[in-house]
């Protein structure tokens, strides 16, 4: 599933910030992290770090459609 949304990633229209956020919290390339540890990472707060990630899903799942 990773290797898949790597190909989609580039096709996401959003700013490289969220692309970053949602890999971090998701643990693309790492380890996943806690809204609250992403929110420390990224100087937003935790209910920000949900908000992008939803934000994320929403665009990938047009994607999919």
């Amino acid at each position: 599933m990773i290797e898949q949304y790597k190909k989609v990633r580039n096709r996401l229209n959003l700013k490289p910030r969220y692309i970053r956020i949602f890999e971090f919290r998701h643990g693309i390339d790492d380890k996943p992290h806690t809204l609250k540890e992403s929110g420390k990472m990224f100087n937003i707060s935790p209910e920000r770090v949900r908000q992008i990630i939803a934000r994320v899903l929403y665009e990938l799942e047009k994607l999919i459609k």
